[in-house]
């Protein structure tokens, strides 16, 4: 599955929300879901996957750096932020779920502000990949 966010009108994402993806560009695999009104995306079967992603940003309030943490439903983190004093930057992550069954994850802004996204056509971009079925 590819997830993109391409038209965020206010340019903002709030310390502590989850990035709201609202351009889906293939999913090709109905074990892996996403919710545009939540930002969480579903993993249906367990296996290993690959997720990478990136978000363009434009500052952030007063802090030296940004910081984005992808989380799942397992308590499992997987977070990426920024050398101080960049907060104008792509800011890019990956991880490597091991899913025992089902699960959910989010991208979250957890930088400790609010991010601005920058004036790009493509603001963020988030890309699953299914590896192995367990």
């Amino acid at each position: 599955m590819q997830a993109q966010l391409v038209g965020d009108p206010l340019g903002i994402i709030d310390d502590g929300d989850n990035v709201i993806f609202d351009t889906l560009l293939v999913s090709p695999s109905p074990n892996i879901t996403y919710n545009p009104v939540t930002g969480v995306f579903s993993i249906g079967e367990a296996g290993v996957y690959y997720v990478s992603w990136w978000v363009n940003t434009d500052g952030a309030e007063a802090s030296e750096t940004v910081s984005f943490t992808l989380e799942t439903s397992e308590g499992a983190t997987y977070p990426s932020s920024s050398p101080a004093p960049l907060v104008t930057l792509q800011l890019n992550g990956s991880a490597l779920i091991d899913a025992s069954g089902p699960l959910t994850f989010t991208l979250i802004n957890t930088t400790g502000a609010n991010v601005n996204l920058a004036e790009t056509a493509v603001q963020a971009n988030l890309t699953i990949v299914q590896l192995i079925t367990v």
